[in-house]
């Protein structure tokens, strides 16, 4: 008789194990379909502190198709920012033109236009730094 229990036991452990698993499995899918926007983008942004810009990019895309927004915004920000950091002025101001009016990257395009005037400044190419404080007259000091 012993031996009869215990044959009808594991068929049941199995099924109970099974119906774990699967309700484990269903719920991990719950759980992705709900977080996924949200770790596409902190993957993005960890992808942004390593300057890996083509992964952000691609990471970012996702994060946006599973429902996330303004993540390529903000990553385009990120790069704009760091390329004027390295002083890349064209290259940043054409990014912060790219984002039209997202946060404040329309007066980041006329601070780079302006820190390229400083720059020709200081290296003695008065007639270019001129003609680049001209062309964001009113912004900073450029006037003074």
């Amino acid at each position: 008789m012993e031996q009869t229990e215990r044959k009808t036991k594991l068929p049941l452990l199995g099924m109970l194990l099974t119906t774990a698993l699967v309700l484990g499995g269903l719920y991990a899918l719950y759980w992705w379909t709900g977080h996924r926007a949200e770790i596409y983008a902190q993957k993005a942004l960890a992808a942004v502190d390593s300057t890996d810009w083509e992964q952000a990019a691609q990471l970012g895309e996702q994060a946006e198709a599973a429902g996330a927004s303004d993540v390529l915004n903000a990553l385009t920000y990120a790069q704009a920012q760091s390329l004027l950091a390295d002083g890349d002025f064209d290259g940043a101001r054409e990014l912060f033109l790219q984002l039209g009016d997202y946060e404040d990257a329309v007066q980041q395009a006329l601070a780079c236009v302006y820190k390229q005037a400083e720059a020709l400044e200081e290296a003695g190419s008065w007639a270019d730094a001129r003609d680049r404080f001209l062309s964001v007259a009113g912004d900073e000091d450029a006037l003074y």
